[in-house]
């Protein structure tokens, strides 16, 4: 079985800039964002 990942600024390419600011401006973004990004390995 291949694990597919996907990264969010890979998915959702329009908002890459967004999720960045973010993850620099909300820490609560930013802790979820890294919660995903663990699940998702």
């Amino acid at each position: 079985m291949s694990a597919i990942h996907h990264d969010l600024a890979s998915e959702l390419p329009e908002f890459r800039e967004k999720i960045h600011q973010l993850k620099l401006d909300d820490s609560h973004f930013s802790k979820l964002f890294d919660e995903y990004h663990q699940v998702n390995k």
